[in-house]
């Protein structure tokens, strides 16, 4: 799951959510902005900053983290105390760190320990527990939350979203929530997740619209790493034009057979068919297969597109 894009859109349009997990009042979010904040010294990234133009307001630095990483609080604090150079602020300021389980976070590093008041974590999975939870911190537990979980919690999770009074920010959360539900029931097709949620047409959403351009996006990658390079060399031997070309096509097949394999397991024979496939049909099959429930449909687009 693309877990930075999605809580970088939660904070964008519902910035109370911090305010929330903070237990502060939801109305403190009234003066805040929230920003990806790069420090240009060396070109570092803060995954959010809360800035505010009151000068009482302290600024929020925001990190989310699914990943182990033991330089964590080294990159972290480099990354804050060069923002806060930068800008040559006096203000109070509070890290705000959320782990998605407890088993990833490292222990606070001795040279960092003052640094203590300055630190709030929060562990996402543990979300769940809390009594009356408000919205923003229901869109959270969603994320890391169990596929069984996620069943019972989003039919209440919409409905809260529903209830929203202002109909532009109804839209987005609702939006936000399908984005979710693509990423953690990926093998599930587009007519059986809204069957499952009561959702309305998932194709025409633009998160629906992102994730495809996410996929297409990889398979460009790929295409860079792996078949662009074996074409250069098959340059060599039948003309580089024609090399690169090629390679770009075995990209492209590495990457719909890879997609393919991790929804269906071993694809035996097929695999050679596919391997046969032009760009253009490799193309649609990486568009088409976001909408296979069963190997049976993919037997059925293979021999619909000989």
């Amino acid at each position: 799951m693309k877990t930075d894009s999605i809580f970088y859109r939660l904070f964008q349009i519902y910035p109370a959510a911090l305010f929330e997990l903070l237990g502060q009042p939801i109305e403190n979010a009234q003066d805040y902005r929230f920003l990806a904040v790069e420090v240009k010294q060396l070109a570092f990234r803060l995954d959010g900053v809360f800035s505010s133009d009151l000068p009482i307001n302290p600024i929020y630095f925001m990190e989310v983290q699914f990943q182990r990483d033991e330089r964590f609080y080294a990159r972290t604090f480099s990354e804050i105390f060069l923002y806060l150079g930068e800008n040559g602020s006096e203000r109070e300021w509070q890290f705000v760190i959320l782990f998605a389980k407890r088993s990833i976070a490292p222990p606070l590093p001795a040279a960092y320990r003052l640094l203590l008041p300055n630190i709030k974590i929060i562990y996402l999975d543990e979300l769940s527990g809390a009594k009356d939870q408000s919205l923003g911190i229901q869109i959270m537990s969603l994320v890391v939350c169990s596929s069984s979980e996620a069943k019972i919690k989003v039919p209440n999770l919409l409905s809260t979203a529903r209830n929203l009074e202002e109909e532009a920010l109804q839209n987005e959360m609702i939006d936000l929530i399908k984005k979710i539900l693509i990423y953690k029931f990926d093998k599930l097709n587009r007519e059986e997740l809204e069957a499952m949620f009561g959702l309305s047409e998932l194709k025409q959403t633009r998160f629906y619209l992102e994730a495809l351009e996410e996929g297409k996006e990889d398979g460009i990658q790929l295409g860079k790493q792996v078949g662009v390079q074996e074409g250069i060399q098959l340059g060599k031997q039948v003309g580089v034009q024609e090399g690169i070309q090629l390679g770009k096509q075995v990209g492209e097949s590495r990457l719909v057979l890879r997609l393919l394999t991790k929804k269906f397991g071993e694809l035996g024979k097929i695999e050679q068919r596919i391997a046969f496939l032009s760009s253009e049909q490799l193309e649609a099959l990486g568009d088409a297969l976001l909408d296979f429930a069963k190997i049976d449909d993919l037997e059925n687009w293979l021999k619909a597109n000989k």
